[in-house]
């Protein structure tokens, strides 16, 4: 038999209950207003529903992050946050209109600029070697264009890439030959054909055997480096 006011009423308005389908509060002594089988219900809703509205804010926050990071790419870069990765590699300063800017030369017009972050950021990527590509900074698309070695990999973009590749192993061919396949500067065994004006800077004659001259890999690394024969420098001036 069950004691005195042993049944209850579950606040779900279910039939009268037995008291032991309530729990109690060993605090108070007093049984809980909802049923086992109510109580349980409840508190997977109330998980459903802290799940949802855990979804929804992981969501809100990466939408954010997201519309922040596309804001952050187009904006001018600021000269504390670029300045000691981007120095040793070209010429920068602090924009004269507002000192927080960093200003950087064009590539190919030497025009002072003010990149974007996310500009600043591909260039740094290529010069570590994490992206593929040179991504120089240009002033404007006039200035890439003109650029000989704007998105240009092992071949002039102005040339007809297929008849360009075998005219030049010809010449190759020829030019080693006529050395003997010696290098002219140091006598090793020579396995490159050097153009002595560069192939930007003359195209038309690039062809001509008089211009070339065979060189090991040694001494074509140590002439293309430089300064004044750098690729960079005698593409862009």
């Amino acid at each position: 038999m069950f004691k005195q006011c042993s049944n209850k009423n579950c606040v779900c308005g279910d039939k009268l209950q037995i008291i032991d389908n309530f729990y109690k509060n060993n605090k108070t002594g007093k049984f809980s207003s909802w049923c086992k089988d109510c109580n349980r219900k409840e508190n997977k809703r109330q998980r459903e529903k802290n799940k949802e509205a855990v979804k929804l804010r992981d969501k809100k926050r990466k939408t954010y992050f997201k519309d922040y990071i596309k804001r952050w790419k187009k904006e001018f870069a600021k000269y504390e946050t670029f300045f000691n990765q981007i120095n040793k590699f070209h010429n920068v300063r602090r924009d004269p209109q507002n000192l927080e800017l960093i200003q950087i030369q064009c590539t190919f017009c030497k025009k002072w600029i003010n990149p974007t972050n996310q500009e600043i950021q591909n260039r740094i990527l290529s010069i570590t070697g994490k992206k593929s590509g040179d991504n120089n900074i240009y002033c404007s698309s006039n200035c890439k264009q003109k650029c000989p070695i704007f998105n240009r990999r092992k071949f002039m973009k102005t040339i007809d890439n297929k008849k360009f590749r075998q005219d030049q192993n010809d010449l190759r061919s020829l030019v080693l030959k006529r050395d003997n396949y010696l290098c002219v500067k140091c006598g090793n065994p020579a396995k490159i054909c050097h153009h002595i004006e560069g192939i930007e800077i003359n195209p038309i004659e690039s062809s001509d055997i008089d211009i070339c001259i065979s060189l090991c890999e040694n001494c074509h690394n140590q002439i293309h480096n430089t300064v004044g024969c750098r690729r960079i420098d005698y593409a862009c001036n």
